[in-house]
C-alpha cells in the first residue's frame, strides 16, 4: 500500500493556485498512492476543482471548503466505513486540523485508520512548540480511539506537523511508540520534505529549487506505531515540476497491508 502527503503551498501568498494545479495534478497521478493526505487546500483549491479533476481514480473525504486537510483514496480499492474532521483545540486558524477515514479493502475486507493532519505554526508566538505538541496529543488520541473502536485494527497518520525530529511534537509521538517513517523504512530518503517558496522568475513562473537540508530537518512526516506494520520505503519526491509547484515536497510510503 503506497500513502503520499503534500502540503500544496496554500494561495495565501499571491501564489494562485491555477498556475499550479496542473502540476500538482501529474506529480499526484505520477506517484499512484492509494491514499493521499493534502494540506492548505484553500478555498481556491475548490474553487480550481483539484477533486474534480482526480475524481476518475479517488474518492474524496473532507469535502467542505473550509477543510483545509482533506483526503483522497482509490475508489477501486477501498471503501469508507467511517470519516471524520476534527479542528484542533490549540489552533492557529481552521486549517490546523485532522481528517480521518476508516478504510476497508474491497477483495479481502481488511481495514485501516488514516488520518491527515496540519499542525500549529506561526512565527509570532511563543508557545508554538507546545501547541503542536498538544496537536500531536489530540492526534493520538483519535488515532487510539479508532484502534479500539475496530479492533486493533493498524493506522497510519500523515502530514504537515511543522515539527521537526528534536520538535516538542515528534518527541512526543516518539515516547509513545509512533515514528516517522524514515525511521523505520528499509530504504528511505536522505533529505528534508522542505525546500522554502519557489520564487517567480524573469519570464513570470516560479522556479524551486532542492533543499540541501537532511531528513531530520523534515516537517511533513508518515507515521506508524512501531512494529505494527512493515514499512518498505519511504521517499521525498524532488521533480522539478512539483518543486515549483509548492514549499513542500510530498512525502510518499510503501508498506505492507
Amino acid at each position: 500500500m503506497r500513502v503520499m502527503t503534500s502540503n500544496i503551498w496554500g494561495c495565501y501568498f499571491g501564489n494562485p493556485a491555477d498556475e499550479r494545479i496542473d502540476a500538482i495534478e501529474a506529480t499526484l497521478r505520477r506517484y499512484d498512492a492509494d491514499v493521499i493526505g493534502i494540506q492548505e487546500m484553500c478555498p481556491e483549491w475548490y474553487r480550481n476543482d483539484l477533486a474534480g479533476r482526480l475524481k476518475d481514480r479517488f474518492n474524496f473525504v473532507g469535502c467542505f471548503d473550509g477543510n483545509h486537510s482533506p483526503l483522497f483514496f482509490r475508489k477501486n480499492l477501498f471503501d469508507i466505513v467511517e470519516m471524520g474532521w476534527m479542528r484542533y483545540s490549540r489552533a492557529f486558524d481552521i486549517s490546523k486540523s485532522v481528517t480521518w477515514a476508516v478504510l476497508e479493502t474491497r477483495d479481502q475486507h481488511k481495514k485501516i485508520a488514516v488520518f491527515n493532519t496540519h499542525m500549529f505554526w506561526s512565527n509570532m508566538i511563543s508557545d508554538d512548540e507546545e501547541r503542536r505538541e498538544s496537536n500531536a496529543m489530540e492526534l493520538l488520541d483519535k488515532m487510539k480511539a479508532m484502534k479500539t473502536k475496530y479492533g486493533n485494527i493498524p493506522t497510519v497518520a500523515f502530514g504537515d506537523f511543522n515539527s521537526t525530529a528534536d520538535g516538542l511534537a515528534m518527541k512526543y509521538l516518539n515516547a509513545n511508540n509512533v515514528f516517522s517513517a524514515y525511521e523505520l523504512a528499509d530504504v528511505c530518503s536522505e533529505v528534508s520534505s522542505h525546500h522554502g517558496d519557489p520564487v517567480r522568475g524573469v519570464d513570470g513562473k516560479y522556479l524551486g529549487k532542492k533543499t540541501t537540508n537532511d531528513k531530520t530537518k523534515s516537517i511533513d512526516h508518515v507515521v506508524f506505531f512501531k512494529d505494527e506494520l512493515k514499512v518498505k520505503e519511504q521517499r521525498v519526491v524532488e521533480d522539478q515540476d512539483i518543486l515549483n509547484a509548492t514549499d513542500h515536497s510530498p512525502v510518499y510510503v510503501d508498506f505492507e497491508f
